[in-house]
């Protein structure tokens, strides 16, 4: 049987389905994983052009939504710590 690979069509080979599949999870894994270990780096996520395919994947927006709430709060918290520092006079 042959296909025909047309977007607009969502014509898709099974196998070439399973491969996307397959790499999207591998994707959303290793991210998870990198934001786990620390990697809270929100504006480099969500403008790197790596993730632009990611964009339009509900579990990759979601993500990204949970790491703009995370980074919004620590930029927050950052303000609020650094008013508590004396300023030193020259």
């Amino acid at each position: 049987m042959e296909f025909v690979l047309r977007k607009e069509a969502g014509i898709v080979p099974p196998a070439l389905n399973s491969v996307s599949v397959a790499l999207l999870v591998t994707a959303l894994h290793w991210l998870r994983r990198a934001i786990y270990l620390g990697n809270e780096n929100y504006p480099w996520f969500s403008k790197n052009p790596a993730w632009s395919r990611l964009h339009s994947h509900a579990d990759f927006e979601r993500i990204l939504e949970d790491l703009r709430k995370t980074h919004r709060r620590n930029q927050k918290t950052w303000r609020r710590l650094l008013e508590q520092v004396p300023q030193v006079q020259p």
